[in-house]
């Protein structure tokens, strides 16, 4: 019926779309590699007297992981939609659920490993260093800025009209993806599925950055302490 066009036409274009999810990817680059491009120059300017390259190298990654995330949230925040991507249940709290995501996290290294000498060499210690900052990096920063994106943002984005299914696949894709390197990628791609199955089922970001926070902590131990081959996230 012709007045029913306007609505009809209103709830396909509601948010979240397919353009919507790519502009949110392309949004992802953007704030990364100019809002936090600029925070970067800044830095640079004002510690031009310190030589701790580790230091520096959080500060970076922090800043454009926020940046991504500030450009994201002004996209969504510009096509009318608010809140929906802090999601903080209490349920998230059940030590099972996370012995069963680190036994998980762990089964997927041991499947991966045989296949890491077919990639090209890349050193774990040169490319996130050591000490306490590389810790805060990588045991901090990463998880809870990669897990709000990717898991609160694009996970939840896809699933508010895709269904649950989507959003995992779609948020662990991307997830492997921007880590750049083979290794990380399909390792990332992986337990970005896993971490996507935790989430819904404790509706909680708490939970995953936790699980993401112990794996990087437990690779970072065993890189320092067994000079073994791991993979953060």
């Amino acid at each position: 019926m012709p007045h029913n066009r306007p609505d009809i036409f209103k709830r396909r274009n509601a948010f979240p779309t397919i353009a919507d999810v790519v502009m949110l990817v392309v949004m992802f680059f953007v704030g990364s590699f100019t809002l936090g491009l600029g925070i970067k120059s800044a830095w640079t300017s004002l510690s031009a007297g310190l030589d701790d390259a580790t230091y520096t190298r959080m500060v970076r990654y922090g800043s454009s992981m926020f940046g991504a995330l500030i450009a994201m949230l002004f996209y969504r925040y510009a096509r009318g939609v608010r809140g929906g991507v802090l999601r903080y249940q209490l349920k998230w709290f059940n030590g099972w659920l996370i012995l069963v995501g680190l036994i998980g996290i762990a089964a997927i290294g041991i499947v991966e490993e045989p296949l890491w000498p077919l990639f090209p060499e890349w050193n774990m210690e040169q490319a996130i260093g050591v000490g306490t900052w590389a810790i805060i990096n990588s045991v901090v920063l990463a998880p809870v800025l990669e897990e709000i994106i990717f898991r609160g943002v694009i996970l939840e984005t896809v699933r508010s009209r895709w269904g649950k299914m989507w959003g995992v696949v779609v948020s662990s894709l991307l997830f492997g993806a921007v880590h750049g390197i083979p290794q990380q990628t399909i390792n990332a791609c992986l337990v970005g599925a896993l971490l996507g199955g935790v989430y819904i089922a404790t509706d909680s970001l708490l939970a995953v950055i936790i699980l993401h926070a112990i794996n990087n902590a437990i690779s970072y131990i065993l890189m320092t302490t067994l000079q073994t081959e791991v993979i953060t996230l």
